[in-house]
């Protein structure tokens, strides 16, 4: 079925708001607007003819039955997110004189091969490629996910919305991470965080329900905010000594989060940071009064069963209510009596001393 424009020289968004079937998009079209046949999920089949120049942001997202996509060498630019979410979306093909972009894996990418601009389900990402774009397979969901060697940027919302994939390995190569770049992914269970890694941005893996291992290598200098909330499976998490900042709903409601060791290389924990935890043991090479101890309260600290103080004792410049009346307060041999004579810490039910090694 052809589309009748009478000649109008671009699709708007709205203009085929639940279409179905197939559709060709003529010639005399050069811009499919943002948004354009976004939700149109009934839409199996588009032919974009040459001429058109330019597919809109969101343009395709969410066209769930389509599985072929070409592109023609008329087209400069694709939009952030314009196929994110064509979940059955199996084979991508560009015209070979197109001067901006070519395909290859199952992606489309930039002319010069560093870039993914969009792929499918299954596309294995060539060698070569730096850059993940934005939102570049956000909602496709495919049951493996291989990054090559030379990635150095994964964007925001690459790969979020992937409920079948266990597992990935993040390269050594790999700088950032963009926002909610791993967002609700469902199934995946452990994630490493290579040393190479400098910037994690907000929300990158929220909603991981099932994520159970975190480990974050020395590097990173800024967990931000909703980096892990809702990872509802993570037991247990060591901050390394490279983190300086833990921003405000970095853990929150990681209701099974046990464990937690924060160095004292960390200068400012966040509101709401661990909102929601059920922590039982807490490891700081800081003494507690170096927080304020007010981020420190929003964890659950009524469960907390042991607080291990790795430092000297410092002059305390306040209190905070942290609750603790059935928690061990463990500090370095030589200062328990200076903690028990300080009211901050007077609600733990002992102090005892650890060994120093």
């Amino acid at each position: 079925m052809q589309i009748h424009l009478e000649n109008s020289e671009q699709i708007n968004w709205g203009d085929f708001i639940n279409y179905r079937g197939t559709t060709v998009i003529p010639c005399w079209v050069n811009k499919i607007d943002d948004q354009a046949f976004c939700g149109c999920r009934d839409l199996k089949d588009v032919e974009i003819e040459d001429g058109v120049e330019s597919i809109g942001a969101d343009a395709f997202n969410e066209c769930t039955k389509l599985t072929s996509i070409h592109i023609p060498a008329s087209v400069r630019s694709i939009g952030i997110g314009a196929f994110a979410a064509c979940n059955r979306l199996e084979r991508i093909t560009v015209d070979e004189d197109n001067p901006t972009f070519k395909a290859e894996g199952g992606c489309c990418l930039t002319k010069d091969g560093k870039t993914v601009v969009f792929g499918c389900r299954e596309a294995v990402i060539p060698e070569g490629v730096v850059t993940i774009g934005d939102y570049a397979f956000h909602g496709i969901g495919g049951s493996s996910v291989v990054l090559p060697s030379s990635i150095r940027k994964i964007g925001n919302g690459a790969f979020a919305y992937n409920i079948i994939c266990t597992e990935i390995q993040l390269p050594a190569s790999l700088e950032s991470i963009g926002e909610m770049a791993f967002y609700n992914w469902d199934e995946l269970k452990s994630i490493e965080i290579p040393a190479s890694v400098r910037s994690i941005g907000q929300n990158a893996f929220q909603n991981c329900f099932n994520l159970e291992t975190i480990m974050i290598h020395e590097g990173i200098k800024v967990i931000s905010s909703e980096t892990f909330s809702d990872c509802r499976s993570v037991k247990k998490i060591r901050i390394p000594s490279s983190v300086e900042a833990i921003e405000s709903c970095a853990f929150a409601e990681c209701r099974n989060l046990g464990a937690i060791l924060i160095p004292d290389t960390v200068k400012s924990i966040g509101n709401n940071a661990f909102r929601g935890c059920a922590i039982r043991h807490i490891y700081l090479t800081a003494p507690v009064d170096k927080y304020d101890g007010g981020p420190l309260t929003d964890i659950k600290t009524g469960l907390v069963r042991d607080f291990h103080i790795l430092a000297e004792l410092h002059v305390l410049a306040g209190r905070a209510d942290l609750n603790c009346y059935h928690a061990v307060l463990h500090v370095p041999e030589g200062t328990e009596q200076g903690y028990r004579k300080h009211p901050f810490f007077k609600d733990f039910k002992k102090i005892v001393p650890r060994k120093r090694k």
